[in-house]
């Protein structure tokens, strides 16, 4: 029992302090004990004492964005926070398309926002929207008013013009088909207000130009204009210009994550196509991303030792199809002598045993938890068909890329010592003294028309693959190693993105 001084001595997180009772000390390290037992005992389940989740549960919702999918719908109710959530989920899914695009076209006055934001908006087939165009519908009592306080030269306030904004996107072409809104916000305080209330973009492009761009362009502009009063003043557009650079980058940082600046004084078809680039691909998902890769390559494209590279570079597993069921043969359990037949008679394993030890190391912990990396499977059409059936969908498939005569160069250069078992490279690590050279040997399956077998039958097999897995990267594999890993991981680390779906 503490006495009342001890208690009101602060305990675990003054070690090392000389005024913690010692009478605290074994309870501090019993809790460290239960709770360093209890990890361990969590890490030490077996596959069958943990909960498992199927491959399946994981690929179907990576492959429908169902993270994504949650995520808009929990952001949908706190923004609106609606008296029956349900109805207005089930009102939102129905009338809503979070798959469309939602672009905000922002820039300097003269920068062309207009005219580039017309030309995009009909290649994507989206309403484009301006404050113009916003003010329009002589309908609206809230455009009514905004009317009144321009012409009463007030300004009119960014509630009001959040709620016009908020009216027009209720629309069914904007909740069906997406929108591009150009011209608006143009101040901090703007960009708060949309954001508060749920208008978010997905992507937001600002245009970019020097003052004395904009300043020949605004003079051009008033120079070609038929009507009075149409363009501007020089001293208007100097002074616009001076409020949009004192309120440029604190708006701009409202979006950080979804901006990209573009220049504007190139050619208009220049700067439609990098916008159009740029919106047509979807935002990254923060969802967790589990890297899983298919690493396919011909005998001699270094597949194994890359592999190797990657799972170390990246946590993933190593997962070497020959190795496993190399690994099979000698686990002594039902399998093991069926597999061991084949290959003692060098004979191909059926795609249904190798599919069965295959998965079975998939579905691993360490597999589920820090992703994989596959080599020398699948080498068929149809191993690769099971293997997409068996819910081990890849994220990446890379294909190491080499010509015949570089895979038979790297290949036939292996030689043996049948001695020391000890394996030499001609060229890049030959034998110490001729007496090891005199008694090396190359294996059967290195010599070069077995190795050329070998390349003519991954040739005739691999548009089979591409064409069921799909979506593959192909990385030249005749280059130093370091490129093609550096090069791997690029690649492996990102997840493809998904295109937007665009029109109706």
């Amino acid at each position: 029992m503490l006495s009342g001084a001890e208690r009101s001595v602060p305990d675990e997180r003054c070690h090392g302090n000389p005024l913690v009772s010692a009478a605290s000390r074994p309870r501090k390290h019993k809790n460290r004990r239960r709770r360093r037992e209890s990890r361990e005992r969590v890490e030490d389940l077996s596959p069958m004492e943990g909960a498992r989740v199927p491959p399946e549960v994981s690929t179907y919702a990576e492959l429908h964005d169902l993270f994504h999918l949650f995520q808009w719908l929990l952001q949908e109710l706190l923004i609106v926070q609606p008296d029956d959530p349900i109805t207005y989920l089930i009102h939102l899914l129905q009338w809503n398309n979070q798959q469309v695009p939602r672009v905000f076209l922002l820039g300097p006055p003269s920068s062309g926002k207009k005219t580039l934001g017309k030309l995009v908006s009909e290649k994507l087939r989206v309403p484009f929207l301006t404050p113009e165009s916003l003010m329009a519908n002589g309908t609206s009592g809230l455009v009514q008013e905004a009317v009144t306080l321009s012409e009463s030269q007030q300004e009119i306030p960014a509630e009001l013009w959040l709620r016009i904004l908020q009216e027009r996107l209720q629309d069914s072409d904007c909740l069906r088909r997406g929108w591009l809104l150009a011209g608006l916000p143009w101040t901090h305080h703007q960009a708060r207000v949309l954001q508060t209330n749920g208008v978010i973009p997905e992507h937001v492009v600002f245009l970019e130009a020097d003052d004395h761009v904009l300043m020949e362009r605004s003079w051009t502009k008033k120079l070609n204009s038929d009507r009075e009063g149409e363009a501007i003043s020089k001293e208007a557009t100097q002074e616009n210009l001076r409020k949009y650079r004192e309120q440029e980058l604190s708006f701009r940082t409202c979006y950080e994550g979804l901006v990209r600046g573009v220049n504007a004084d190139q050619p208009l078809t220049e700067v439609v196509t990098k916008v159009l680039g740029f919106v047509r691909t979807s935002v990254r998902s923060s969802a967790p991303h589990r890297t899983r890769v298919v690493l396919l390559g011909a005998s001699g494209s270094g597949r194994s030792l890359q592999a190797s590279r990657l799972s170390h570079t990246l946590c993933l597993v190593n997962v070497d199809c020959v190795q496993l069921l190399q690994q099979e043969v000698v686990a002594g359990n039902k399998l093991s002598s069926t597999i061991a037949g084949f290959l003692n008679n060098h004979e191909p394993v059926p795609d249904i045993l190798v599919l069965r030890v295959l998965c079975a190391r998939l579905e691993q912990p360490d597999c589920a938890a820090r992703g994989w990396v596959l080599h020398h499977f699948p080498r068929t059409e149809n191993q690769a068909t099971l293997l997409l059936h068996s819910g081990h969908m890849p994220t990446r498939v890379l294909l190491l890329d080499v010509t015949d005569n570089v895979a038979k160069e790297r290949i036939c250069q292996h030689y043996t010592d049948p001695i020391t078992g000890k394996r030499y490279l001609a060229t890049l690590q030959p034998p110490p003294n001729a007496t090891v050279a005199a008694r090396l040997r190359r294996a059967p399956r290195d010599e070069p028309n077995s190795v050329q077998k070998r390349l003519d039958t991954f040739r005739a097999m691999l548009p089979g693959v591409l064409k069921v897995l799909g979506g593959v990267e192909r990385i030249h594999g005749d280059q130093d190693p370091d490129t093609i890993a550096e090069l791997l991981e690029s690649k492996a680390i990102n997840p493809r993105l998904k295109p937007l779906s665009f029109g109706d």
